[in-house]
C-alpha cells in the first residue's frame, strides 16, 4: 500500500511541480506546488522549507536537485505558489 501511495504521489507532483529561476538578486526559485500540499503542511513539516524538503525526494531528479541546491543555500530565496484544484469528475461509459 506505501509503495502505491508513494507512486501516486510522484505522478501527482510530476504532473504538477514547476520550478521556475526568477532574474533577481539575490536569486529566487519560484515553486509551484498543487493546493493539497498547502491544506496538508502541518502532515508534512512545521514550515515551508521543511515541507519542501519533505515534497522534494518525490519529484522528477531534475526538479529533486534544483529544488534541494536552492533549500542548501541561506542566499537563494524561494517563492512558493499553489495551483487552483479542480473537481471535475470525468465520467467513463465501460459498455
Amino acid at each position: 500500500m506505501h509503495a502505491q501511495l508513494e507512486a501516486n504521489a510522484r505522478a501527482v507532483l510530476r504532473a504538477s511541480v514547476r520550478l521556475e529561476q526568477l532574474a533577481a538578486s539575490p536569486p529566487r526559485l519560484r515553486v509551484t506546488l498543487p493546493v493539497q500540499l498547502l491544506w496538508h503542511q502541518a502532515d508534512l513539516g512545521t514550515d515551508l522549507r521543511r515541507t519542501l524538503r519533505a515534497v522534494g525526494p518525490l519529484l522528477p531528479a531534475a526538479l529533486s536537485t534544483e529544488l534541494a541546491a536552492a533549500l542548501a543555500d541561506p542566499l537563494h530565496g524561494v517563492e512558493v505558489r499553489y495551483t487552483n484544484s479542480s473537481w471535475q469528475i470525468e465520467f467513463r461509459s465501460y459498455t
